[in-house]
């Protein structure tokens, strides 16, 4: 039995801007800390793709992924509300994430 473990730099695109949680800063440090365990090295690292707008579309209605996708392009500093802080690669980085979780899933079923 091995553990999977997703990581990939094209995450730290997203960046909200100061003082939100979600900083480059914030997965740095995360990233950092789990390099140094004597465990790391025998994770399986997994690599992510972007998921296919079918597949995130069953979660997010076509409306909600236009508006996103354009906010990011216009490089709004919210999404919606004051809450979801996004940049212009945060669409992209986004897609990338979904497209992760669908590689860990995968990789799970294996």
């Amino acid at each position: 039995m091995t553990t999977g473990f997703l990581y990939d730099p094209r995450f730290m695109r997203h960046d909200p801007g100061p003082g939100h949680p979600e900083s480059p800063r914030r997965l740095s440090a995360v990233m950092d800390y789990l390099r140094e365990k004597p465990w790391f090295a025998s994770l399986e690292q997994l690599s992510a793709e972007a998921a296919p707008e079918e597949w995130i579309r069953r979660i997010h209605s076509r409306d909600y992924l236009t508006r996103a996708r354009e906010a990011c392009a216009w490089g709004a500093p919210h999404l919606d509300t004051q809450d979801v802080g996004i940049s212009p690669e945060s669409y992209e980085t986004a897609c990338l994430a979904a497209g992760g979780t669908l590689a860990l899933g995968d990789a799970l079923m294996r």
